[in-house]
């Protein structure tokens, strides 16, 4: 009888550390897809900006991008930061840029001080999902007259650049899947 007391408080311990196994493996899985991560994203470094239709061209930058990327399984990724770069006309202040990850690409818009959509030099911005790559695809053409502002893009002779691009040929690799990433 007394095996049987003790096989039975054995049994009732089991169920007792299979149940709060059970309940603690659940509450990771719901605080994996209820809590986003976030990551600091930052560059500060030198970069070159190349032409597609010129293999020539070549004109050194500096690039400043920092920010905070928010991973969500169930909610969009969003990056909330600040964008500046040398010599590129409509950016000559730090401009805060938010990008939400929708359909594999990053989509959003470069705002002003006072949280207005500015049109800029820059076209598009297109990252990697964790911002480890990182492509800026400049205005063929950026124009401000008054507060009027007229840009346009034409990929034939569009101007870009990828951070950490060790050369024109990765870069390119880079504009051409952000461009396809459009499509």
């Amino acid at each position: 009888m007394a095996d049987r007391l003790g096989q039975e408080k054995d049994n009732k311990r089991s169920k007792t550390l299979l149940t709060v196994a059970v309940v603690l493996v659940v509450l990771n899985v719901l605080l994996f897809f209820l809590v986003p991560t976030q990551k600091t994203v930052s560059y500060d470094e030198d970069a070159v900006i190349y032409s597609v239709s010129d293999e020539h061209y070549e004109k050194p930058c500096h690039v400043t991008l920092t920010g905070t990327l928010t991973q969500s399984v169930l909610l969009k990724d969003v990056f909330e930061g600040s964008l500046y770069i040398t010599d590129v006309p409509g950016l000559e202040d730090n401009m805060t840029i938010r990008l939400t990850r929708q359909n594999g690409a990053w989509e959003g818009y470069i705002y002003d001080w006072a949280g207005q959509i500015i049109s800029t030099g820059v076209w598009d911005v297109e990252a990697t999902k964790d911002f480890e790559h990182v492509t800026i695809a400049f205005a063929t053409t950026y124009e401000r007259t008054g507060s009027q502002v007229q840009a346009s893009f034409d990929r034939g002779s569009a101007t870009f650049l990828s951070l950490g691009a060790p050369n024109r040929a990765y870069a390119l690799r880079q504009l051409q899947e952000l461009i396809l990433k459009q499509n």
